[in-house]
């Protein structure tokens, strides 16, 4: 049988280590939300980014378009001018 001391000091490190699990519990639920939330934004950013790739894609692609048509209507008054 245990004195009333050792009673006490039994509690005590129960309670010590059911409040350690506690804490460790909602830490680790806490991480895994965590780590859950930072995954979804970086889906989100990652998505972003490939929106604005195929946005400088497309824009690169129009001013190439531009500059090949500036070429070829200079081409055509370089022509037009000097042998019509």
């Amino acid at each position: 049988m245990l004195r009333h001391g050792a009673w006490h000091t039994t509690i005590s490190y129960i309670l010590h280590f059911v409040f350690l699990e506690v804490i460790m519990s909602c830490t680790i639920e806490k991480v895994l939300s965590d780590a859950r939330m930072l995954v979804n934004r970086l889906r989100d950013h990652d998505s972003a980014a490939d929106n604005l790739i195929g946005q400088a894609t497309v824009l690169h692609r129009r001013v190439d378009a531009m500059r090949t048509v500036s070429i070829n209507s200079y081409q055509i008054r370089f022509v037009l001018i000097f042998f019509l």
